[in-house]
């Protein structure tokens, strides 16, 4: 047993940071991978600054947040290799996200062992970690996880979450100085992690298809459109899926989301085809229909809304406010899309339905939910994402998990869209049809 003791306490000392560091990253990593997946909520996020912030040095901080961040977006590789064609931009990208979003844990971690040092320094960490610069680029934060346990708690859910956050890194570090408290504080974390993980598969991931009469549309087309052509055959498709839903059983209700970009980008032109196409449907079913299109702006940007097209005959848009890095938001190029924080991603559907809109890698993004939070009235969070990249479903419900966090905390109805490829859309409706027969 004395060997047993002074082995661990070897491997857990801040004078052997070779053992300390894959020690971290293992446990990161194992974090990273067992939080976020199919079938099952990120309840286990909720654990990471205990297990970063505690850490014996800042290497071995830095090293369980870097394997956690990259094992939380571990389809990056494929997915933005598939985006760009280049295998390279792929990897790339992974590590810029897995380096950037774990310096912000690292920066925070103390030495100190006085319990409110290591609380206060622990709760920096959590709220910074929501603010840019780092929010554009991390994916997994822990809030998303306390909405899934909090649920309708709101900003005094995120107010606990911080406080318990900092009791419980404190308290660790606090027994730190004995191995056998800290033994014992460790198997208290297992413990905590074996309920979580549990609770993980119990609890029941919301489909994001169907609230009360207002429905989301997930489609198969794949690839956007690469030209006027296809864009026109997208906005016909368009047309005869409003006429499908709102001719199946149940009929039509009172909206219907589809996509980001499910018509492509969108020119003047088009006016009369969408008006034939997907106007005079919306008329006919009386069922205000959401969709994503890009347009382009004179000074030669690009913008990526969700369009409103009410029965009525009244139109109204969102914006998107942080497109993705690189493939959208790309200053030096002619045709970027700009990103501002400040822009509308409010619609007002009907009547007593006011929603707020999300568009694909804003889901990522707590700082943006808050926001909405903090300044709009809504009573409705609209999803429209285009994973028509992804070669699995994992990448979809990593991502559709941080918006359904973030609206179970504020208690907000819930409706998510997305564009795959023809084989993930089947994929998928199996596995709604699975866990919401």
């Amino acid at each position: 047993m004395t060997n047993i003791l002074n082995g661990l306490r070897k491997i857990a000392n801040v004078t052997a940071p070779g053992w300390s560091f894959i020690l971290y990253a293992i446990l990161g990593g194992a974090l990273g991978v067992l939080a976020w997946g199919s079938e099952r909520t990120p309840v286990m996020a909720v654990l990471l600054p205990a297990i970063v912030l505690t850490a014996p040095s800042r290497l071995a901080a830095f090293a369980a947040a870097l394997a956690y961040h990259l094992c939380v977006v571990r389809f990056v590789p494929e997915y933005v290799s598939h985006w760009f064609n280049n295998p390279a931009y792929g990897l790339a990208a992974w590590n810029v996200i897995g380096l950037v979003s774990a310096l912000v844990w690292a920066v925070f971690w103390t030495r100190s062992t006085k319990p409110w040092v290591v609380g206060l320094f622990a709760g920096l960490a959590f709220v910074v970690a929501l603010l840019p610069p780092w929010a554009v680029v991390m994916p997994g934060h822990p809030i998303v996880g306390w909405g899934f346990i909090l649920q309708g708690w709101a900003w005094f859910g995120i107010a606990l979450g911080v406080a318990v956050t900092a009791f419980v890194c404190a308290g660790i570090r606090s027994l730190s100085g004995s191995t056998r408290q800290a033994m014992a504080a460790w198997a208290g974390i297992a413990l905590v992690a074996a309920l979580l993980l549990v609770t993980s598969f119990k609890q029941e991931r919301l489909s994001g298809q169907i609230v009360g009469d207002m429905y989301a549309f997930s489609t198969g087309w794949g690839d956007p459109p690469s030209n006027d052509e296809e864009t026109i055959e997208r906005i016909e498709k368009a047309g005869t899926l409003i006429n499908a839903v709102a001719s199946s059983p149940g009929g039509a209700g009172r909206l219907l989301v589809l996509p980001e970009t499910a018509i492509g980008k969108f020119d003047p032109t088009f006016a009369a085809v969408l008006n034939a196409e997907i106007g005079a449907q919306v008329k006919a079913t009386g069922q205000a229909v959401v969709l994503g299109t890009e347009i382009g702006s004179p000074d030669g940007f690009n913008e990526n809304l969700a369009l409103l097209i009410r029965p009525d005959g009244t139109n109204d848009y969102a914006k998107q406010r942080q497109p993705p890095l690189l493939s959208m938001w790309a200053p030096w190029r002619k045709g970027h899309f700009p990103a501002d924080w400040s822009s509308s991603n409010i619609l007002q559907i009907s009547e007593g339905v006011r929603a707020r809109v999300m568009f694909c890698y804003e889901e990522y993004i707590p700082a943006l939910h808050l926001l909405n939070e903090a300044y709009d009235d809504h009573n409705l969070v609209i999803v429209m994402a285009n994973g028509w990249a992804a070669a699995n479903l994992t990448a979809s419900d990593v991502q559709a998990a941080h918006s359904e966090g973030m609206a179970r905390l504020f208690g907000r109805r819930y409706l998510r869209a997305e564009n795959y490829q023809p084989s993930i859309a089947l994929l998928r409706r199996a596995a709604i049809a699975r866990n919401h027969p």
